[in-house]
């Protein structure tokens, strides 16, 4: 079992196999909450094993892989590091840094021949990640004016939408494809839904994305 947070348990994870051809940055941790009353420790909490966490382990691969000449490393990043979604400031501020860290690192990366990429899944339906999301919404209050905002999202989350979704396979399938491929594409998205953000985001304009992102959770 790798701890993430712990830089033994991580020297002794990557020891174990000798070789490294590819390393996966898959361990993460969600939150639904209002930022007003999350806990600055649960804010740390979460940045300590999305982004802390993530950089330790490609911190300690990194001299394995540029020994052996090359290799791959991979991160799962989100939907919500693209396009950000209400409740979810703190976990979109986590898988920002991700996408942020790891565009900057590819170049530094391919000097010693590692390839760098982003596996950027929509939502995922029926894992154990969302459900570990769910309950820790439990934990963090909702302040008096916010529950309407809460009710109308948690509702949205809640339908089925006119997206086909990424699920647990076609994430697994996109990361192998991003580990067999030679090629210098960095980013590979997973999902409708997620296509259709980046799709709004990088090819309308800033108005046109605008009025589309308020739309969606019925702002003005």
């Amino acid at each position: 079992m790798l701890d993430v947070t712990d830089p033994d348990s991580i020297q002794a994870a990557l020891a174990r196999f000798g070789r490294l051809d590819c390393v996966v940055n898959n361990a993460g941790a969600g939150l639904f909450s209002v930022f007003e009353s999350t806990p600055m420790a649960t804010v740390r909490a979460l940045f300590e094993t999305n982004v802390f966490g993530m950089m330790q382990v490609t911190q300690a691969a990194l001299p394995i892989l540029g020994a052996q000449g090359g290799g791959r490393l991979i991160a799962i990043s989100s939907g919500a590091g693209i396009v950000p979604e209400p409740l979810l400031s703190v976990y979109s501020a986590t898988k920002f840094a991700v996408e942020g860290f790891t565009e900057s690192l590819r170049y530094e990366a391919a000097a010693r021949g590692v390839s760098v990429k982003l596996v950027e899944p929509g939502l995922v339906r029926g894992t154990n990640f969302l459900a570990r999301t769910a309950e820790s919404a439990q934990a963090v209050p909702v302040p008096a004016g916010y529950e309407p905002l809460v009710r109308q999202v948690m509702g949205a989350f809640e339908q089925e939408g006119p997206y086909r979704l990424a699920t647990a396979q076609t994430v697994a399938e996109a990361v192998v494809a991003a580990a067999e491929d030679d090629s210098t594409q960095l980013r590979y998205l997973v999902g409708e839904d997620v296509e259709n953000s980046v799709r709004m985001r990088r090819e309308t304009s800033e108005k046109d994305y605008n009025d589309w992102a308020l739309a969606r959770v019925g702002g003005q």
